[in-house]
């Protein structure tokens, strides 16, 4: 029975001691499987002959937040993805505001990258990716025209700065004028990941 109550509380703490438990051991109920989420692996690998980030920190696309609804027909939460589905001609921004390890035993972090998992029909695209660390544009990559699978699609950010306030990954994306029916225009994301490194 005690055990049971442990993981209660843990299903409830918040994501910000997990990641801190997770990462320094420090004896929340749970931490460490809730740190599967999380690659916290200090040392560094290589791709390549280049340094890989440190550590990796994925949020679900259920997250998403959008900046015009109105722009679209439908959005659905599943448990694999989250699912849009546009309207003909429009476009909107698709906002992922990622739990953001500023600072880790004294030490702060640096982005790396961030990784979209996306896939669109054929009257879809994502036209940009553009990353914020609080109010300030950090990287944007621009007239992508993404469509199709792009599960694992990583993207720069110049400089590696430190972080300073919070990231959020922001998508653009657009449907095209000529669809035939709605569901030429589903875009449906798995997920978006952070690169950081530190230390």
């Amino acid at each position: 029975m005690a055990r049971r109550e442990e993981d209660h509380r843990c299903t409830h703490t918040g994501i910000a001691a997990i990641i801190a438990a997770s990462l320094a051991g420090s004896g929340v109920p749970c931490a460490f499987k809730t740190a599967a989420r999380f690659n916290t692996d200090t040392k560094a690998k290589s791709q390549g002959g280049n340094p890989m980030p440190q550590r990796t920190l994925w949020m679900h696309g259920v997250n998403m937040h959008v900046e015009y609804p109105g722009r679209l027909t439908s959005v659905r939460a599943t448990g694999p993805f989250v699912r849009i589905e546009g309207a003909r001609g429009q476009n909107t921004w698709l906002h992922f505001p990622l739990p953001t390890p500023a600072v880790i035993d004294g030490i702060k972090m640096r982005i790396e990258g961030v990784i979209v998992s996306v896939r669109t029909r054929d009257h879809a695209s994502v036209h940009e990716v553009v990353v914020y660390d609080g109010e300030s544009r950090i990287a944007e990559h621009m007239d992508l025209n993404l469509r199709g699978d792009h599960l694992e699609h990583r993207f720069d950010v110049p400089g590696n700065p430190e972080i300073q306030r919070g990231i959020n990954v922001v998508l653009g994306v657009r449907f095209d004028e000529a669809a035939p029916d709605v569901r030429s225009m589903q875009i449906e994301v798995i997920g978006v990941g952070l690169e950081y490194s530190g230390g």
